[in-house]
């Protein structure tokens, strides 16, 4: 492939990389049945039974409270402070689906929590979940792939957010049909501009 296709593939994959973004949109469920019928992958599940978390392709950081399934019971317990401490989600390939059972009442503490938001790639804020929730299932699908979601501390009232949350549940999916389509015009391209410079030898 000559350079000048080589740019215009990348431009080509670039454009795909940087349009999604601009198109996502992330849908929420409060209803495991609901939010597993509109997942089209896989489903892998962390129940923080042993060391955790250990699901394949998972690992997470936060700088507060850390999980001990033998103190916590095989939950995730950590805590997010305004301007400081947050947990993060990452994962070993990119995903469009995330859920979880959060609950933000039995382990509260200083009152009423802040309650927590949801970021995706510690970027985009997608929603949050309520400092009155106890054992509640919440999870969202999106249209663009992600690779980490990253919880900091809401706007309620509190100074911080104390919660434990078990299971993890994620799943990755097949691209959009449009991301396929843009993909497909781009190896068209390249394709085209290849043959064009073969043809262009021949006649030399």
């Amino acid at each position: 492939m000559n350079m000048r296709g080589l740019l215009v593939a990348t431009a080509v994959l670039i454009g795909v990389s940087v349009a999604s973004p601009a198109s996502a949109a992330v849908t929420f469920y409060t209803d495991y049945t609901a939010w597993s019928a509109a997942v089209t992958g896989a489903i892998v599940m962390e129940d923080f039974s042993g060391a955790g978390p250990t699901a394949p392709g998972l690992s997470v950081s936060n700088g507060a409270i850390t999980h001990t399934s033998a103190t916590f019971g095989d939950a995730w317990r950590a805590t997010v402070v305004p301007g400081g401490a947050s947990t993060t989600w990452s994962f070993a390939s990119p995903i469009y689906a995330f859920a979880g059972s959060w609950d933000l009442q039995s382990q509260s503490v200083n009152g009423p929590g802040t309650g927590i938001d949801l970021y995706l790639d510690g970027v985009t804020l997608i929603g949050s979940i309520s400092s009155s929730y106890a054992g509640m299932f919440v999870g969202f699908v999106s249209t663009t792939a992600f690779s980490s979601v990253q919880e900091r501390a809401g706007s309620e009232t509190g100074a911080t957010e104390t919660y434990e949350v078990s299971p993890i549940l994620f799943a990755g999916a097949v691209p959009e049909p449009s991301t396929w389509a843009m993909l497909i015009l781009g190896f068209a391209g390249v394709s085209l501009l290849s043959y064009r410079r073969r043809m262009r030898s021949q006649l030399a």
